[in-house]
């Protein structure tokens, strides 16, 4: 058999480009671990997108359960209709306490947004705002529906708040990021 000059370089040049691909197959493989890996360490600072590419997080908040907490769930639209009926008075009522009404308002405002009234959760995030300047639930969901209304600078107004009351708060930054992309900033 005779071997041509040319066979044995384009033999040894296969050789080569072989070598070369599974090198940069297990690149991509120590790569796509390390990804993974920090996404995992990452998780519960941040979380995927449902519409685009980080999803807004509302801040850790200590919750106590108890009794009433379920007739005040609004997973559907009679029950949001009921909390709305059940909170109005109560928002109303000057005997109300400020940490109570606040508790109101949050509640009306999440069944608002069950309800697709996003303005007047908005308005409700917006009276929790001005009773309490520290409220990160407040700030953050009504930036989150700012977002839906593509009142994007709003939005971005609300992160920033965000951002200096809590500067660890990685959902803030991400979603301000969000927001400036959608003002071209």
């Amino acid at each position: 058999m005779v071997i041509v000059k040319s066979e044995i370089t384009s033999k040894a040049a296969a050789a080569k480009l072989g070598t070369y691909m599974k090198s940069v197959i297990v690149w991509q493989a120590l790569a796509t671990l390390l990804l993974l890996t920090l996404l995992i360490v990452l998780a519960p600072s941040l979380s995927l997108a449902q519409n685009y590419a980080v999803k807004p997080t509302a801040p850790a908040a200590t919750k106590s359960r108890n009794a009433t907490d379920a007739q005040w769930s609004c997973a559907t639209s009679d029950q949001a209709v009921r909390t709305i009926r059940l909170c109005t008075p109560k928002i109303l009522d000057p005997k109300t306490t400020d940490k109570r009404r606040v508790r109101y308002l949050i509640k009306r405002a999440r069944a608002w947004v069950v309800e697709e009234e996003l303005w007047a959760a908005v308005n409700d995030y917006g009276q929790v705002a001005e009773i309490d300047p520290t409220n990160e639930t407040a700030f953050f969901e009504r930036a989150k529906l700012y977002d839906r209304l593509a009142e994007f600078a709003l939005a971005r107004d609300d992160y920033s708040h965000l951002i200096a009351t809590n500067p660890e708060n990685a959902s803030a930054y991400c979603n301000r990021g969000y927001s400036k992309l959608q003002l071209n900033e």
